[in-house]
């Protein structure tokens, strides 16, 4: 799935928090959006997503079909990952799936594996509202890659993970993108940016200010150096600019 973006706004009110953004991600390919808290990630996904609708949605395209057929078409073929979960409290796990399962219309082939490797049947009669962090984020996990789809959209998808299940998530992602899956994820840490990553654009105040290959932007050195050399710029031009 290809997705191209040109010079997407949004507005919350009077606030403007997307100004100008411009991506492309190329079919197959594995793209972190990188950024501080409240830059204008999660807006920037939901409104791929059609959970927010920006100022100009038709600028969003996806396999070249402009809005409203690209929204449709994303989320048709779409598994996303939030960064906060929200499940129904009083649904088990096991009905929790079976819910997914006939909404979408069919059995999901990688339930059975997911639930095995995560260990989620030790859980899986508990209500979701009894879940703690950690088993909330591996109930994420399932219902976002538990069907084959052609985009994964994952939000901060280590956040809350012991080290084992985090290691375990990007070693799906690895096999996801050597599928040719296309995979828009967040984090903010840059190790693992390194290595997932084909492309990546970080956005500040809602603004794209640095897009590129992580071996490139790295200049042969530390990735997280760079980003920061180059964050520390723009925040001193912002400032020079609006004193």
């Amino acid at each position: 799935m290809r997705i191209e973006i040109q010079e997407l706004n949004k507005h919350y009110g009077k606030q403007r928090v997307l100004h100008d953004v411009s991506l492309k991600i190329s079919t197959g390919a594995c793209f972190a959006l990188l950024g501080p808290n409240g830059s204008g990630k999660s807006t920037l996904i939901k409104s791929l997503l059609g959970l927010v609708l920006p100022d100009n949605p038709e600028v969003i395209s996806v396999d070249g079909h402009p809005y409203p057929h690209s929204r449709q078409t994303l989320v048709r073929r779409c598994g996303y990952m939030p960064q906060i979960p929200e499940f129904p409290d009083n649904l088990r796990v096991r009905e929790l799936v079976s819910l997914l399962e006939e909404i979408d219309g069919d059995q999901a082939p990688h339930a059975e594996s997911l639930t095995a490797d995560l260990g989620i049947a030790a859980f899986s009669e508990k209500k979701c509202g009894e879940l703690s962090q950690g088993m909330r984020q591996k109930v994420n996990i399932l219902q976002a890659l538990m069907y084959d789809r052609d985009l994964y959209i994952l939000d901060e998808p280590t956040a809350s993970l012991d080290p084992m299940n985090a290691y375990f998530l990007k070693e799906k992602v690895r096999e996801l993108h050597r599928a040719e899956k296309t995979i828009l994820f967040t984090s903010h840490i840059m190790k693992e940016v390194e290595e997932l990553a084909d492309d990546l654009c970080l956005l500040v105040d809602g603004r794209s200010i640095l897009a590129g290959k992580p071996s490139e932007l790295s200049r042969g050195g530390n990735l997280e150096d760079s980003i920061v050399e180059i964050w520390r710029s723009h925040e001193q031009k912002r400032r020079l600019d609006h004193p």
